[in-house]
């Protein structure tokens, strides 16, 4: 027997599709057929079919248009390398990214235009945001620098050392900066902060 998985279609929404056990796609499978206990959904599983990238580089600059956010910055919010983020939006060699992987599609589709606005009134743990930022002061950045480049007065960033929270904004922007330092290999040592509660 075959497996069920999902794909995005090129709407952009989720449609389950049927594989053979050799492998070859049967087409879109109904949705009497998805609910069936019997069939196996294997969301997490590799997917086989590539989605095409212009509608999810659109989505990515609006989300960065409507924060203010940069390439790094984005890539946090989202929970993506940045480097991901960098290639579906410059390329490589100059060339546009013309396909996506329906994994980074989903994840992508995760965050919207008002997850991104709220990240100003949002609060989240500031453990990830004090470690940002002893590292950019151990690096030579001062207070007042940093206040200036992530948008807050020196109070709010004084009161990062002793408090249980932060606004998520204050988190991605110093997590951004951090990300840019020497030594930080392809966002493996800094922590994740995303939209979603």
């Amino acid at each position: 027997m075959g497996t069920t998985g999902t794909t995005i279609s090129r709407t952009g929404s989720p449609v389950a599709v049927r594989t053979t056990p050799a492998g070859a796609r049967t087409g879109p499978v109904t949705a009497a057929a998805a609910a069936d206990p019997r069939t196996r959904l294997t969301v997490g599983e590799p997917d086989p079919a590539w989605v095409d990238a212009a509608p999810f580089r659109a989505h990515v600059r609006h989300l960065m248009s409507v924060g203010r956010l940069d390439t790094t910055e984005v890539a946090l919010v989202l929970g993506l390398p940045t480097r991901a983020v960098q290639h579906l939006l410059e390329g490589r060699g100059g060339r546009a990214a013309r396909r996506i992987s329906p994994c980074t599609a989903r994840r992508l589709l995760l965050v919207g235009a008002d997850d991104v606005r709220g990240l100003r009134w949002s609060l989240t743990p500031a453990g990830a945001a004090r470690l940002a930022l002893h590292r950019l002061r151990g690096d030579g950045w001062s207070d007042a620098g940093l206040a200036r480049v992530v948008g807050v007065g020196l109070d709010e960033l004084a009161s990062l050392e002793r408090s249980e929270r932060c606004s998520r904004l204050l988190a991605v922007r110093l997590l951004g900066l951090a990300r840019r330092l020497p030594g930080t290999v392809d966002d493996e040592d800094l922590a994740v902060v995303s939209p979603a509660a």
